[in-house]
């Protein structure tokens, strides 16, 4: 398995979030979130955070 983010922020809190959400819409990056017992999927330009 392999991964290719611009961006892979951890830990989901309200900076986290807002860091990702910033540089996958903003600045169209590929963003990777990793919260402790919680998984986003990746998001991309435009795209809302999700948990599965």
């Amino acid at each position: 398995m392999t991964f290719d983010y611009d961006l892979f922020v951890i830990g989901g809190g309200s900076g986290g979030v807002r860091a990702a959400r910033i540089a996958a819409g903003e600045g169209g990056a590929k963003v990777g979130l990793a919260e402790e017992s919680r998984w986003a999927a990746p998001a991309s330009s435009g795209a809302a955070c999700r948990k599965s």
